[in-house]
């Protein structure tokens, strides 16, 4: 064979390669949805779709296919009028059930705001398979969707089967509600409601591109809901209205856990940066951002790194971010792996590329003993984010940083949002303790668990140390003081 025939052997593989790939997920559906399995509800007249529905719900298991049970609606959007607010479309599967579900192709539409509190779409699953649902669409709700029982659900695998859940102009209600432990959640959306997402069980997983944006509160833990996990997900332009509570904790809000966040240091006052309303950016000046990690030993953290400006992550005009995050950092390590092996007694380094030096950037830290702590401080202008476990790990031969911050003494109502000043620890000894950030070089600093007299001496050896290298060093920089709004409780 000649070369030039070996060549057009060559791309033509490369092209079948290419469009096998481009047809594999197709046939990934298609084999989920046979025409067995077809439910075409426009078959129906308009006063009996929305039986048609439940009735297929209801008796599942007369839809077999490949061992697993597939329903797979062709619809029209199903208005459900008024006089239809107390419907609830239900599948509820036993705990005999060991077979997977697929749910496909729902799209429900209330035609009006709502008086019922009672979900539109309810899945109760108590058996051992998963059950899926795909390009579920559900419009002008109050409460849109309800996850509970013991077994598992997963909504979507895919961009283009997404689970989609938009409130109505009340903003009262739960676009989803997960009560089913280690629910997954990927490439959801969840606009215009009280709550997007409300987290009522352990172990529920945000990701895949999922968007939580314009709700009252993003993402809702509630008190003793563990290790939940936001990955690879935009919560933005979420807002409560509520001046006493952070804009970053309308954006993720956990109730009652153990704050493992991310807490910035201030290298010019020596102590972590002041608690505020969340509308303040700390600006490193090209320099680094320190960034306090309280990693449980033996495990690893992610942090992960968002645009937090609208101009950045092309939103609709008029759209705030809100400082939440509104688009993934790309062309970098993202999320950063951080050990806690790495942290101790060092310092774990990332070079942000030029581009990023001017933007306004926000930071989501994740451990998988306790989950995730929720969204820091906006910040901008950093060269290098450092992580640390420990202050007196910080280099003092220079390279101060210009915190931005007002030096106002006035606090807020942290909560368990990130950035939040002596957050504390598991074992209540804190990244750095409230007492370490009022004395500063002059206090005895609880650090890491340490006793009180033995962070008082490295304390005053560290403070030594920083204190010859401010007398050494030419890149000190003092702190501006931006005006910032006044927070009333």
């Amino acid at each position: 064979m000649s070369i030039v025939g070996e060549g057009v052997m060559k791309m033509r593989l490369i092209l079948a390669l290419g469009l096998l790939l481009l047809i594999l997920p197709s046939v990934s559906i298609a084999q989920t949805c046979g025409p067995a399995n077809t439910i075409d509800l426009g078959a129906f007249l308009p006063n009996q779709q929305d039986n048609q529905l439940q009735l297929a719900l209801t008796n599942y298991a007369s839809y077999p296919e490949g061992g697993n049970y597939a329903l797979c609606f062709v619809m029209p959007q199903l208005d459900i009028s008024a006089a239809d607010d107390v419907k609830s479309f239900t599948l509820t599967v036993g705990a005999a059930e060991a077979k997977n579900i697929y749910i496909v192709g729902v799209d429900l539409i209330k035609n009006n705001d709502l008086v019922s509190d009672t979900p539109l779409f309810t899945v109760v699953h108590s058996g051992t398979g998963t059950v899926y649902l795909k390009d579920v669409q559900l419009s002008n709700v109050k409460n849109g969707l309800s996850l509970s029982g013991t077994g598992k659900i997963e909504l979507s695998t895919r961009s283009d089967e997404k689970v989609v859940v938009t409130g109505d102009s009340s903003k009262s209600g739960t676009c989803i509600d997960v009560k089913s432990p280690a629910a997954v959640l990927s490439a959801v959306e969840a606009s215009s409601c009280h709550e997007g997402v409300k987290v009522d069980a352990s172990d529920v997983k945000i990701k895949d591109s999922s968007r939580i944006y314009s709700n009252h509160l993003g993402v809702h833990a509630l008190a003793g809901r563990a290790r939940t996990s936001i990955k690879g997900s935009l919560v933005y332009a979420n807002d409560d209205g509520n001046p006493s509570t952070l804009l970053r904790e309308d954006g993720v809000r956990i109730d009652g856990g153990v704050m493992n966040e991310v807490v910035f240091y201030d290298m010019v006052n020596n102590e972590p940066t002041p608690l505020l309303d969340g509308d303040d950016q700390i600006n490193y000046s090209n320099g680094v951002a320190y960034m306090l990690l309280d990693i449980p030993a033996g495990q690893s953290g992610t942090v992960e790194l968002y645009y937090s400006k609208g101009d950045d992550c092309g939103l609709p005009e008029g759209m705030a971010p809100a400082k939440q995050p509104c688009g993934v950092l790309t062309g970098i390590t993202n999320p950063v792996t951080v050990s806690a092996a790495e942290l101790n007694g060092a310092m774990k380094m990332i070079h942000l590329p030029p581009q990023y030096y001017s933007k306004s950037i926000v930071a989501v830290y994740e451990d998988p003993v306790r989950g995730t702590a929720g969204i820091s401080r906006e910040f901008t202008g950093p060269e290098i984010v450092a992580f640390v476990a420990n202050p007196y790990d910080i280099p003092t031969t220079g390279g101060a940083v210009d915190t931005g911050d007002s030096g106002d003494d006035e606090e807020d109502s942290g909560g368990n949002s990130m950035g939040g000043e002596g957050a504390t620890t598991e074992g209540g000894g804190g990244i750095i303790s409230a007492a370490g950030a009022a004395g500063g070089c002059g206090g005895g600093a609880s650090l890491m668990g340490l006793a009180w007299s033995d962070a008082s001496v490295g304390g005053i050896l560290w403070c030594m140390g920083l204190a010859v290298a401010t007398i050494a060093s030419l890149r000190l920089v003092t702190a501006k003081a931006p005006p910032r709004r006044r927070h009333y409780h």
